[in-house]
């Protein structure tokens, strides 16, 4: 078996062995109910864990349904231990202020239901891959390092046969 092989299959072990270690294993809790907020005849309400909905109190309908953020969910952690719960409504400025758990706030336009301050994205699982990259360029290195002594002794271990 060549070299590259033997690095491949390394690789591959120390992932798995990595991965292994790195699932997480909980349950979620049942997040906190969220307070509706009504201003100017208009009920805002948190549905599911990242949309905002705004009624018609007079009517009863549905003027609009918006995605606040979106939770990008890593497949190496249990997903229910990633969700992000919006936590609160509330009005400020004359717009619409939603947090969530993480305390992660975003403002929404009250009468489009546009988002127009907040980060849209929660969680970085390419964070895993990064040190996985991390890892393979370590390995390499000492892979290298390791050859290149293997390669001086036995050099010395020729010179040394050769002087007697």
């Amino acid at each position: 078996m060549n070299h590259s092989k033997k690095i491949v299959i390394l690789i591959a072990a120390l992932c798995f062995s990595f991965s292994c270690f790195n699932v997480i294993e909980a349950a979620r809790l049942i997040p906190k109910e969220v307070k509706p907020v009504i201003y100017n005849g208009t009920k805002y309400i948190a549905n599911r864990f990242s949309y905002v909905e705004a009624w018609d109190v007079k009517s009863g309908k549905k003027l609009w349904e918006k995605k606040v953020y979106t939770v990008i969910i890593d497949p190496m952690v249990e997903e229910d231990v990633q969700w992000v719960f919006i936590s609160s409504l509330s009005i400020e400025d004359g717009k619409l202020l939603v947090v969530n758990e993480r305390n992660y706030k975003y403002k929404i336009d009250l009468n489009t239901g546009k988002v127009i301050s907040g980060f849209p994205i929660i969680g970085f699982p390419w964070i895993t891959l990064i040190m996985l990259c991390i890892l393979f360029v370590i390995l390499r290195f000492l892979y290298k390092l390791a050859e290149g002594i293997f390669r001086l002794i036995c050099k010395l271990i020729k010179k040394l046969r050769k002087t007697k």
